[in-house]
């Protein structure tokens, strides 16, 4: 039956021999022992229940497989390949604009310097202006280099801050994956529900069909035995009765005598009513009464040398002990005269 992935279904029995050869049974008895006999057919009911086990068995939900793996493989190989963190002036987006800023500045101030020491000197540059100048350039630069520490720890923040969000988007895509598979799952677990139930229906309606049909096998079995049997106790009766009354036409030399209800009275009375034998033992012991009157040469095969038909009745007779009361006396009668 039904193991796991596995379903294995039951196998049908072999065909049975056909019984055409018995001669004792009814016809009714031949004909529903030889249809049951060809072997187990399931019904539609059993044959619905296999199709549907095969439906559910053929949906069988394929391996897992999530549509976020690309992602994590993604973000967690960015994680892991990351640079350390290090701070380069020249591409800070932040110290491009400061420092264009600052310099700005800065050679503004340069040229105010420098415009006001010639104005005092009637348009003529000189040194002290030009010293003056630099130096109101050089402060706005130091402005520069002083903002610098704080342009690196907001580079670091940002930094950081990116590390924090490529981890939470890995952790984001985990989560998806992991309720795409607890879905995959339930999808899981509910096939494995149906087919067990499926498995399960096919199960109970099988066997309780294979059982029926085998319990009319039996039946139909039971009965032709039986109508074989009665029809070779009756012809072993007959058999019999009809040799008894040959003997007792043998000793009375042929006179008058019983009549034949009363002959069959006699014979009940003297040797008890109709045998019980096997079909076989009753068959055998019939074709040794009815070769008792054969010449010699017929007991050829019976057995080794001086082996005689009378071996061959009391071979028979202590195998039927039970039936020897009632046919004993008729083969005694029988066997008088015999070798």
């Amino acid at each position: 039956m039904a193991n796991g992935n596995n379903i294995d279904l039951v196998k049908k029995p072999k065909q049975e021999e056909e019984y055409t050869n018995l001669a004792g049974i009814s016809n009714a008895s031949k004909n529903n022992l030889n249809y049951y006999a060809q072997g187990y057919q399931p019904s539609q009911q059993v044959n619905r229940a296999q199709e549907y086990l095969q439906k559910v068995m053929s949906g069988q939900p394929g391996a897992f497989q999530s549509k976020y793996t690309g992602d994590i493989d993604s973000l967690y190989r960015q994680i892991m390949q990351r640079p350390q963190f290090k701070y380069d002036l020249n591409t800070d987006p932040a110290y491009q604009q400061y420092k264009h800023h600052y310099t700005t500045l800065g050679q503004r101030a340069m040229q105010d310097v420098i415009g006001d020491s010639a104005a005092l000197t009637g348009g003529y540059g000189n040194s002290w202006g030009a010293t003056a100048g630099s130096q109101a350039y050089q402060a706005y630069l130091q402005q520069l280099n002083d903002i610098v520490p704080q342009l690196e720890d907001r580079a670091y923040q940002r930094y950081a801050q990116e590390g924090q969000d490529m981890r939470q988007n890995l952790n984001t895509a985990q989560g998806l994956m992991d309720t795409e598979y607890g879905q995959h799952r339930d999808t899981v677990g509910d096939w494995m529900a149906d087919r067990a139930f499926a498995a399960q229906q096919y199960g109970d309606d099988y066997q309780r069909d294979y059982n029926q049909w085998m319990s009319m096998l039996n039946y139909w079995q039971q009965m032709a035995q039986a109508e074989n049997e009665n029809f070779w106790n009756q012809q072993n009766y007959d058999f019999a009765l009809r040799q008894y009354e040959e003997a007792q036409k043998k000793k009375s030399g042929g006179s008058g005598g019983s009549t034949g209800s009363q002959k069959t009275e006699e014979a009940i009375e003297t040797y008890g009513p109709p045998v019980t034998l096997a079909s076989q033992d009753a068959q055998a012991m019939a074709a040794v009464l009815g070769s008792l009157q054969a010449p010699a040469g017929a007991l050829t095969g019976l057995g080794a040398p001086g082996y005689t038909m009378k071996d061959r009745v009391g071979e028979l007779l202590s195998k039927n002990k039970k039936n020897t009361n009632s046919i004993g006396g008729a083969v005694s009668s029988i066997l008088k005269g015999t070798p």
